[in-house]
């Protein structure tokens, strides 16, 4: 024969477990979010400057979807590229990050006064600058929850 087991205090430890859950959620979005700001201000050191606006352009985007699920997007707006956007029937903001180039006059002196590498992949680089230490913040703001 089964044996009656009674518990007590489940809807207060049904409101903790909510807490919790608030909680880890705004401690990993507070991570994440703190590391996109990095993220991006390193994307805009390694950023090339001889045409338009694309230090200015570089942006972060915070994408929200279902319950629990956030993207943040660290890229560049177009509308803030400035009259070189199409110039040369080429977006300067990709031909920049995709291509192979000598660096113009004014992002090479940038790069000699600032020692970053100014150039090719300024979005990607930045990114892979900080992804351990953005997986390592946000299990760390995961722990600290607990």
């Amino acid at each position: 024969m089964g044996k009656l087991i009674e518990v007590f205090g489940i809807s207060k430890t049904m409101r903790r477990l909510v807490r919790v859950e608030k909680k880890t959620n705004r401690r990993a979005l507070a991570a994440v979010r703190r590391n996109a700001k990095l993220i991006q201000k390193r994307a805009i050191e390694y950023a090339p400057v001889d045409e338009g606006f694309l230090e200015d352009a570089i942006r972060i985007g915070e994408v929200r979807g279902g319950k629990n699920r956030f993207e943040f997007l660290i890229g560049v707006d177009t509308n803030k590229l400035g009259p070189s956007y199409t110039q040369r029937g080429f977006r300067y903001d990709i031909a920049m990050h995709e291509g192979s180039y000598r660096l113009g006059i004014k992002s090479a002196e940038k790069e000699a006064f600032s020692g970053k590498n100014v150039g090719p992949g300024y979005l990607s680089r930045a990114f892979k600058d900080y992804e351990k230490k953005v997986i390592k913040d946000v299990e760390e703001a995961l722990r600290g929850s607990f």
